[in-house]
C-alpha cells in the first residue's frame, strides 16, 4: 500500500488527531494559543500511564493561553513558553505557529501543520485546516525548527498569578466581544437577506424589462424588431469608435439617423452634422463622443452624472453643428447605450412624467441639461437597472449593455399605435408597480 505524502484535514480534525495520537509514543506542540482540551487530557493519561512523551510549546501573547495547561505537572510532560518573535529579524509581533509532530515506536513521524491551535474550538469548533504531511525531508525540517523552537522557550512561572489576572480580564473582553460579534452577525445576516430580496427583484425587474421591450417592438412590421436595433446601435457605436479621416455619405447618415433603420433614439431630419462630420466641429464633436465612449466614469453617481453633462453641454456648444439636447443626447446614447438616453421630442413627455419634471415644455437648454440630470438620477436608481450581470440568458446579455438607450422604446411616443393596455403597463411598471398594485392603491 503506498501512502499518499500528504492531505487535507478539514473534516473530523479531531477525529484524525485521535488517530494519530493511538499510535504515536511521542508528541511535539506547538501551538499559538492552548486550552484544556479532551485531546490535552487524553495525551496526559497517556503519558502519566508511560504510554506517550510529550512536549508542548505554547504561545502566551497578551496572555490568550489557559494557565491551568500551561502549569499542568505529570510524568513524560513537559511544557514551555514563548512570547512574540523569536526571530532575529522580526519585531513586534506574535508567537503564532501550529505544528504537530506525532512519532511512533519504530521513530516513524507524521506532521500535522495549519491554522488550528490545540483548543477544542481549533480541533472541533472553528472552521480550520490542517496538512497532514508524510515527505521525509520536510519532516526532518520541520523537527529541526521545532528543536529551535524548544532551545529558547522556557518554563512557565506565575507566581504572583500577574499572568492568571490579565488572561481572566482578557478572557471577560473577548467574551464581550463575541457577544457583539454575534449582535452584528445577526444583523448582517438580516441585511444579507435584505440584499437577497433586493437583487431578487432586480432579476426580475430587468427580465420583465426585456419582456416589455419584445412586445413594444413586435409592433413593428417585424418580428426581429428589437434584434435589428440591437445590430444597428453597434453598428452607429462602431463608427464613433474607430475613427476614419473621411466618413462617406452612407455612413454619415448612418450617424445621424436621417434615413432608414438608422432613425431609432429619435428620428433626425437633415442637419448640419451631415455636411460638417468631416470638417473641424465634426470632428470635434465625435472626438467628444470617442472619449465619452472609452471614459472611465466615476463609480459616484454625482460626479459620474456630471461627467456626463459635461459631455453633453459641450456637445450643445458647437454653433455650426446646431445641436440641441435631442441630437447630442442621441450621439451620447450610441457612444454609451449602458449609460445615456436619448431625450428626443417623441421621448421626452413620458421621460418628464415618470420623473416628475415640471414645466416640461421649457425651452432653455440649460434647463433641459437640468432635466436630462434628473433622469439621470431616476434611471440609475431603478431595480431593471441595478440587475446584477451574473445570471443573464442569452436573450438579456444582449440587452444588457444597451439598456439605458434602449428605455427609448419604452417611452417613445407611438401616437396611440399600441397594443390594447401595453403603454399602461409599461409606464406602470416603470413606476415600480403593477397594474394591480395601481388599482389597489386607488
Amino acid at each position: 500500500m503506498v501512502l499518499k505524502r500528504k492531505h487535507l484535514i478539514y473534516k473530523n480534525r479531531k477525529n484524525e488527531f485521535k488517530k494519530l495520537l493511538e499510535r504515536a509514543a511521542k508528541l511535539d506542540i506547538v501551538s499559538a494559543f492552548v486550552s484544556n482540551n479532551d485531546i490535552f487530557n487524553d495525551a496526559v493519561e497517556r503519558a502519566t500511564g508511560g504510554k506517550l512523551t510529550v512536549r508542548l510549546l505554547a504561545g502566551i501573547s497578551n496572555a490568550i493561553s489557559d494557565p491551568d495547561v500551561l502549569l499542568k505537572k505529570a510524568c513524560n510532560l513537559e511544557i514551555k513558553v514563548l512570547s512574540g518573535n523569536v526571530s532575529a529579524n522580526k519585531k513586534n509581533g506574535v508567537f503564532h505557529p501550529k505544528i504537530y509532530i506525532f512519532t511512533d515506536k519504530s521513530g516513524q513521524k507524521e506532521v500535522l501543520l495549519g491554522s488550528a491551535n490545540f483548543t477544542e474550538g481549533g480541533l472541533q469548533r472553528n472552521e480550520e485546516v490542517l496538512l497532514l504531511l508524510k515527505d521525509l525531508d520536510l519532516i526532518e525540517e520541520i523537527c529541526g525548527y521545532f528543536e529551535e523552537l524548544w532551545e529558547q522557550a522556557y518554563f512557565f512561572e506565575d507566581k504572583d498569578n500577574d499572568y492568571r489576572n490579565l488572561h481572566v480580564s482578557q478572557r471577560s473582553h473577548r467574551v464581550n466581544i463575541d457577544k457583539s460579534l454575534l449582535k452584528h452577525q445577526i444583523k448582517n445576516r438580516t441585511l444579507s437577506l435584505k440584499i437577497t430580496d433586493s437583487l431578487e427583484s432586480q432579476k426580475k425587474s430587468f427580465s420583465k424589462y426585456c419582456e416589455l421591450l419584445h412586445e413594444t417592438t413586435r409592433q413593428h412590421d417585424s418580428g426581429t424588431f428589437l434584434e435589428e436595433a440591437l445590430d444597428t446601435l453597434d453598428e452607429m457605436r462602431a463608427l464613433i469608435i474607430r475613427p476614419k479621416r473621411i466618413y462617406s455619405k452612407e455612413e454619415i447618415n448612418k450617424l445621424s439617423g436621417t434615413s432608414g433603420f438608422y432613425m431609432i433614439l429619435g428620428k433626425q431630419e437633415r442637419w448640419p452634422l451631415n455636411t460638417h462630420v468631416n470638417e473641424e466641429d465634426g470632428k470635434r464633436a465625435l472626438r467628444l463622443l470617442r472619449g465619452f465612449a472609452s471614459a472611465d466614469l466615476p463609480r459616484d453617481p454625482q460626479e459620474r452624472k456630471n461627467k456626463v453633462l459635461e459631455v453633453l453641454e459641450n456637445l450643445t456648444n458647437i454653433p455650426s453643428l446646431k445641436t440641441g439636447i435631442s441630437r447630442a443626447s442621441r450621439l451620447m446614447s450610441i457612444a454609451r447605450p449602458e449609460i445615456a438616453f436619448s431625450y428626443n421630442s417623441r421621448s421626452k413627455a413620458n421621460l418628464d412624467y415618470l420623473v416628475g419634471i415640471e414645466n416640461p415644455k421649457t425651452t432653455s437648454a440649460k434647463k433641459k441639461i437640468e432635466n436630462y440630470g434628473l433622469i439621470l438620477d431616476w434611471i440609475w436608481t431603478q431595480p431593471w437597472y441595478l440587475r446584477p450581470v451574473a445570471g443573464l440568458n442569452s436573450d438579456e446579455k444582449k440587452i444588457w449593455d444597451k439598456r439605458v438607450a434602449l428605455l427609448d422604446f419604452l417611452v417613445y411616443d407611438y401616437h396611440g399605435n399600441y397594443e390594447k393596455g401595453l403603454k399602461e403597463r409599461v409606464l406602470y411598471f416603470l413606476q415600480n408597480e403593477t397594474i394591480d398594485e395601481k388599482n389597489n392603491r386607488k
